[in-house]
């Protein structure tokens, strides 16, 4: 696969030159599309999932035994959220949805709602931003809504660790690469792809400063 490079894959940054601050805009872009094109090229290379003991049957044992206890510990905040769920936007208390999980099964992935049904003078749904309530925010940043997973981990849909699972409607739209990822079980978490993020992120935003101090 040929690298990707700025030049063949951006529009020419030195051509922007009526907009205000100009110059700013340039470099944080050139720092922006220099560092995730990086990112991409150095991890886009096919990577075979490794067959082992602990793949094949140690991993899954970890994981029902986890998920059963997570199950039962957890059962007080999910009554607890079930009871504000159902004072915040009524029945039905879940959300459910389809994804795609190893080898390409399909799955129902289900979460407490967040959001209301709240309508335009259309008749049309209005936007998600506009009809997600309070409570369900506050559920989605602490990551309450993930609970629920747990029933999905000890049926063996999902895993505690692994990449998450894609949307089902918008399976045509992925690439290859995309399509490896269902050689293993979907999960809650993939903590070195989280730690990569976060690093690229913080050294583009880090970049991105002493850029701005230069101006």
């Amino acid at each position: 696969m040929k690298e990707m490079t700025v030049k063949d894959n951006f529009i020419n940054l030195s051509d922007v030159k009526e907009i205000p601050h100009a110059e700013l805009f340039r470099e944080v872009a050139k720092v922006i599309a220099e560092d995730t094109l990086q990112y991409i090229n150095e991890h886009d290379k096919k990577v075979e999932p490794r067959e082992s003991f602990y793949t094949k049957y140690g991993k899954r044992f970890i994981d029902i035994v986890i998920s059963f206890f997570a199950l039962i510990l957890t059962l007080p905040i999910n009554l607890i959220i079930g009871i504000g769920t159902l004072m915040d936007v009524g029945l039905p208390l879940f959300f459910k949805q389809e994804r795609v999980g190893k080898d390409g099964k399909i799955f129902t992935l289900v979460k407490f709602r967040n959001m209301t049904n709240k309508k335009d003078k259309n008749g049309d749904l209005l936007p998600p931003s506009q009809r997600v309530t309070q409570f369900g925010k506050f559920v989605r940043k602490t990551s309450l809504d993930e609970l629920l997973n747990f029933w999905s981990i000890f049926k063996g849909d999902m895993s505690l660790i692994g990449p998450r699972p894609l949307l089902v409607d918008y399976l045509d739209s992925y690439s290859e690469r995309h399509m490896m990822r269902h050689a293993v079980r979907p999960g809650l978490e993939c903590p070195i792809l989280q730690i990569k993020k976060r690093n690229l992120l913080g050294q583009i935003n880090l970049k991105m400063k002493c850029i701005m101090l230069k101006m």
